[in-house]
């Protein structure tokens, strides 16, 4: 992922090759746009801001060694509700942040903290749930940003 500079994503790709990697990393550093280094390195893709959810919620579900945050960020993105959401994890929780929000810049979004055998789920602002089974902590989180559809 390529990263603006207030945190929204705007290139994603995937390669093996240390190289290329650098190379963007540096071209990057030279403050080169998402375009030039999409046309630099072929493996990197602009992306608009649906394909950038999705391609966080990949690397969230299927490149993540942390035991503790790959089983509910699974569970998240099984729910086509929460799917539409922006997902983060900062400090071992899984945040989602509002699609029309700018992830630098996010006024809705919704936490999971994790407790024995579940979830705590609070909305950014609101009060926080007891402690609900992964299933509930899901079905309680789609509530909410199902609400945030106004």
């Amino acid at each position: 992922m390529v990263w603006r500079y207030l945190g929204d994503p705007a290139a994603a790709g995937r390669t093996g090759d240390l190289d290329e990697i650098a190379g963007t990393m540096l071209d990057l550093h030279d403050g080169r746009t998402a375009e030039e280094l999409a046309e630099r390195h072929p493996y990197l893709a602009v992306i608009d801001p649906a394909a950038a959810i999705e391609a966080l919620w990949h690397m969230l579900t299927e490149h993540n060694d942390d035991d503790t945050e790959v089983p509910p960020a699974r569970a998240a993105a099984a729910n086509p509700v929460l799917r539409r959401a922006w997902p983060w994890i900062s400090h071992g929780t899984l945040n989602l942040y509002d699609r029309r929000d700018r992830p630098s810049l996010v006024s809705r979004g919704l936490a999971f903290h994790p407790t024995v055998g579940g979830f705590m789920v609070r909305p950014y602002g609101g009060e926080l749930s007891a402690a609900l089974p992964t299933p509930a902590a899901i079905a309680r989180a789609a509530e909410i940003v199902a609400s945030w559809a106004d």
